[in-house]
């Protein structure tokens, strides 16, 4: 990103980025906006069904921050919980939520995760404010989380569609699928209220943008 923010400077382009990182503010809104497209066209599709918990997957956070904004605007204090996902590796957003100051912060560490496209290392500061007041969970978790939402989309049951992503595009029903059925992860799932009525809503973000990475996760036991 900022190699690109350099680029752009020396050679007079337009650097259109979804990262406050070194980019113009009008253009991480206009990104932020183009987003809503997707949460629209999914409610659109639902028609009268009502999910009660969405997750969401953050990197820099304006994907999360402009499906929480729309939901927050159309459905007020009527919103499904939203939850939201990242990896151990690069948890900007549940780091600075953890030291409940308000704040939002980079932190020095390095970020330590294959999850390409959630690998940054500060939050979009204009994603910050939406997704600290109205975010009902944060999730961290292993990179292996993401592998299984990956094989879990490439084998379907019952006649559903096979899909191929990438660990960014998996993670959230990764951790999904953990909190509800690891005896370890029931009192998470207790008090985000999931049980046998709730309806859940995944936004698959990515496709297999890296295929020998996806392949690998399929086929092979990664320890990470």
């Amino acid at each position: 990103v900022r190699d690109a923010s350099r680029l752009a400077k020396a050679n007079n382009w337009h650097f259109i980025h979804n990262s406050t990182l070194d980019a113009d503010e009008s253009f991480v809104t206009y990104v932020m906006q183009g987003y809503l497209t997707s949460i629209v066209e999914a409610y659109q599709q639902l028609k009268d069904e009502r999910p009660t918990h969405i997750f969401l997957q953050a990197g820099t956070g304006s994907f999360a921050a402009a499906v929480q904004a729309y939901l927050k605007n159309r459905f007020g204090n009527n919103a499904p919980k939203l939850i939201l996902v990242e990896p151990r590796g690069a948890d900007r957003f549940y780091k600075s939520h953890d030291l409940r100051d308000g704040q939002h912060y980079k932190f020095n560490d390095d970020v330590n995760t294959i999850v390409n496209g959630l690998d940054y290392h500060a939050p979009s500061w204009l994603a910050w404010p939406i997704i600290r007041d109205e975010s009902d969970a944060f999730i961290s978790c292993k990179d292996r989380v993401s592998y299984q939402g990956i094989r879990i989309l490439s084998n379907p049951k019952d006649g559903d569609s096979r899909l191929f992503t990438n660990p960014a595009g998996a993670i959230s029903l990764g951790a999904m699928f953990k909190i509800c059925n690891e005896d370890d992860n029931s009192q998470v799932k207790t008090s985000l209220g999931i049980d046998k009525d709730s309806k859940v809503m995944l936004i698959l973000t990515e496709g297999p943008t890296d295929k020998d990475l996806s392949s690998r996760v399929t086929w092979e036991d990664i320890n990470s």
